[in-house]
């Protein structure tokens, strides 16, 4: 599953949520399949360059959902 999220560095949300909100719009438009395994949480950061606490919070609040 290729990484195809892009995060703001910029004024905005907080990088977390953009995670969150990115991956619920691939899900919903069908680009990632619903049930398919997400990245790890240590490649996602690699990918992104971010933190692994900030993989690590996204993942946790789409699992409250």
């Amino acid at each position: 599953m290729p990484t195809e999220l892009l995060l703001s560095r910029a004024d905005g949300p907080p990088m977390y949520l953009q995670i969150v909100e990115q991956i619920r719009r691939l899900i919903a438009a069908g680009e990632w399949a619903a049930g398919h395994p997400l990245p790890s949480i240590r490649q996602l950061a690699v990918d992104l360059q971010v933190s692994v606490i900030t993989v690590k919070r996204a993942y946790f609040e789409l699992e409250l959902e």
